[in-house]
């Protein structure tokens, strides 16, 4: 059963602050935010408790992390050109759709599979507990493994 976020009403709208006129876009707050807040440019740090990167940008993690969903989770990587290789990086929406011969023990997360994270784990709790981070990301992957079996039982293959 999928978590769902509480819808953004008129009031909790109210209390959003201002976008900054400089602001070349806007994204929605991570997680469950309803507040538009800028999304991150070249260069800032990013992961999965940040604003999402501008267009055409991605959040890499730098090359080599031995840990890559801790590094995100902790905002260590970085927005840069979604062409740029070198690093595991957090994909665009546009990027969920998987190839057929994508290996499931990939270390590329999707914008959805963050989200999902994002709501098993609030922003206020606290995020150093490794096994909890483990187990989100083992259930999510279970999710996606079985997404796809449901998926090949459907078409045929």
């Amino acid at each position: 059963q999928p978590m769902r976020c509480s819808p953004c009403t008129p009031e909790k709208l109210s209390l959003c602050p201002p976008v900054p006129p400089a602001c070349p876009e806007t994204a929605r707050q991570p997680g469950c935010g309803c507040c538009q807040t800028c999304a991150l440019g070249p260069g800032q740090p990013c992961g999965v408790y940040t604003a999402r990167c501008r267009r055409g940008l991605s959040c890499h993690v730098p090359p080599g992390e031995p840990r890559p969903l801790s590094a995100l989770i902790q905002g260590q990587g970085t927005c840069l050109p979604a062409s740029e290789a070198g690093g595991t990086r957090a994909a665009e929406p546009s990027d969920s759709m998987e190839p057929e011969d994508m290996p499931l023990e990939s270390t590329e997360l999707t914008q959805d599979q963050l989200l999902s994270y994002q709501l098993m784990f609030p922003m206020g709790q606290d995020k150093s507990i490794p096994w909890n981070a483990i187990t989100a990301y083992e259930n999510m992957k279970a999710k996606r493994v079985s997404e796809l079996k449901k998926w090949k039982e459907q078409v045929g293959c």
